[in-house]
């Protein structure tokens, strides 16, 4: 399975998600689908059935959450040494420059997630490093690492 990276700052949006999915929403829909049963049949209970649909929609991501946070690693956003970490700016001899993210921060061409083919090639890699990166097109491509921007 693939290492997923989570700079602190996603972890801490993704564990205030969590947070608020557990208590705060699972609370509303909760008292929602009590006071759609209050009104009686259920069967042709719109607000029922929207509640339900809520409550299985919110029971999924929760479960999405946990996992996510349970499996990812998280690092630190500050460069603290001469290899390729989330967070820096990578130039390559193609011209192209990106800013290694989290999956969660993604944005392309600018942003680049370390769980990308590119991001996976350049992580912990050096200023002339050569990466090798199998493309979406199942063509490999070659770059050198040029610059490191912290």
């Amino acid at each position: 399975m693939q290492k997923k990276y989570l700079t602190e700052e996603s972890h801490q949006k993704l564990l205030k998600e969590l947070e608020d999915r557990k208590f705060k929403i699972r609370k509303k829909i909760s008292d929602e689908i009590r006071e759609a049963k209050e009104l009686g049949d259920l069967s042709e209970n719109a607000s029922y059935i929207k509640a339900r649909e809520e409550e299985s929609f919110n029971e999924a991501r929760v479960e999405q959450l946990e996992e996510m946070l349970r499996e990812a690693e998280v690092v630190s956003d500050a460069h603290t040494s001469n290899v390729i970490e989330i967070g820096d700016s990578v130039q390559l001899d193609n011209g192209l420059t990106f800013q290694l993210v989290d999956s969660s921060q993604a944005h392309p061409p600018a942003k680049i997630s370390t769980e990308s083919p590119l991001g996976r090639a350049s992580f912990g890699k050096k200023v002339g490093d050569e990466l090798e990166v199998l493309m979406p097109n199942n063509k490999v491509e070659k770059f050198r690492i040029v610059k490191i921007i912290e």
